[in-house]
């Protein structure tokens, strides 16, 4: 089940599906705050990594010499970037169900891995957790590719927000 162009809410976030919520403050009146107060007392989705399996990207390149409809071509090192609204890529459960939509895959070469930002529901964001992505084009050849949950972003650095400055050693200048 390809992404379809005219279901717009593929193509757009709210503040829990990028992880933003913890900048929200309700101090002070603006747009939308109503929205965004519930969002914040009962998220239903997040953003997740998910990790590719390396046979089915192998696939994905290999169907470019075979006869037929080969599936989309994966730009290498990293998807073609797209902006705000543009290509998404369904994530089912193991019943079918749609429980997120991914985007931007990319080969990191530090971790050896094709990865990708995804939004998920909650219920499906934990770690390990393993989901089937629907890669293509509509109305063309799609590549069930079997992906793995991990944590985003998918690094393991401190992150930045928690990082204690005074640490930080001064260089001579």
């Amino acid at each position: 089940k390809p992404v379809d162009p005219a279901d717009e809410r593929s193509r757009y976030r709210s503040l829990s599906e990028v992880n933003w919520l913890w900048m929200a403050k309700f101090d002070h009146d603006f747009i939308g705050r109503a929205a965004v107060e519930a969002e914040a007392a009962n998220p239903t989705r997040g953003i997740v990594t998910l990790i590719w399996n390396p046979e089915d990207i192998v696939d994905i390149y290999k169907s470019l010499w075979e006869e037929g409809e080969p599936y989309k071509f994966m730009e290498f090192p990293s998807g073609e970037q797209q902006p705000a609204g543009g290509h998404q890529d369904y994530v089912l459960d193991a019943s079918g169900n749609v429980v997120g939509w991914a985007s931007s895959p990319i080969y990191s070469s530090w971790y050896h891995k094709t990865i990708s930002p995804c939004a998920i529901d909650l219920a499906y964001a934990e770690p390990g957790t393993e989901l089937t992505l629907k890669w293509g084009d509509y109305g063309k050849r799609i590549k069930d590719v079997r992906v793995t949950v991990a944590k985003y972003p998918y690094i393991d650095a401190d992150d930045n927000r928690d990082y204690d400055m005074s640490t930080v050693e001064r260089g001579n200048k």
